[in-house]
C-alpha cells in the first residue's frame, strides 16, 4: 500500500507499508441510509438515519418529513375517518349517496394533496417537519368533529 501526504506548504512525501486497515468516519450500515431516499426507507431506518445525522451534527429535512409522515399517519387515518363518519351518519334526504361518496372522495384528495404541500413548504422555508405534518391532521379532525356535531 501506498500512501501520500500533501501538507501545507504542498511538499508531499509518500511511504510504503505491506498492509493498512482503512478507517471510514462511518460504520458500514450507515452507508445503506445515506445511499437510499427517504420514501424508501422504513419508520426504524428513518429513526437510525436521523440519529446518525445528529451524531454528525447534521440534519436532513426530507428525512425528517418522511419519518414524520410515516409516524404520523395512523392519526391522519383517524381523522379522514372521523371526516368519513360524518358523511356516512346522517338522513339520507338531505344529500344523495353518490354526491356524499364524490365529496367524500374529494376531500380525501384534497387532504392527501395539502399533506404534500405543506411538506414541500416545510423543505422550502425549514419549519418544523413535526409541526407541518400535524397542521392538516388536527384541521381534518377538526372539521370532522364539527360535521359530526352538525350531523347529529
Amino acid at each position: 500500500m501506498t500512501k501520500l501526504m500533501i501538507n501545507q506548504g504542498f511538499e508531499s512525501s509518500q511511504a510504503i507499508s505491506p498492509s493498512d486497515t482503512l478507517s471510514l468516519p462511518f460504520a458500514p450500515e450507515s452507508v445503506y441510509l445515506l445511499t437510499r431516499k427517504a420514501e424508501d426507507l422504513s419508520l426504524t431506518q428513518l429513526y437510525e438515519h436521523r440519529q446518525f445525522m445528529r451524531q454528525q451534527g447534521t440534519r436532513s429535512l426530507s428525512h425528517e418529513l418522511a419519518f414524520w409522515q410515516k409516524l404520523l399517519s395512523p392519526l391522519s387515518i383517524l381523522s379522514l375517518v372521523i371526516v368519513a363518519c360524518s358523511f356516512v351518519f346522517g338522513s339520507l334526504r338531505t344529500h344523495s349517496l353518490g354526491l356524499r361518496i364524490v365529496v367524500a372522495l374529494l376531500f380525501g384528495l384534497l387532504f392527501s394533496y395539502v399533506q404534500d404541500l405543506v411538506g414541500f413548504v416545510s423543505l422550502a422555508t425549514g419549519f418544523s417537519p413535526l409541526l407541518m405534518v400535524i397542521l392538516p391532521i388536527i384541521a381534518s379532525a377538526i372539521l370532522g368533529g364539527y360535521l359530526l356535531k352538525r350531523q347529529m
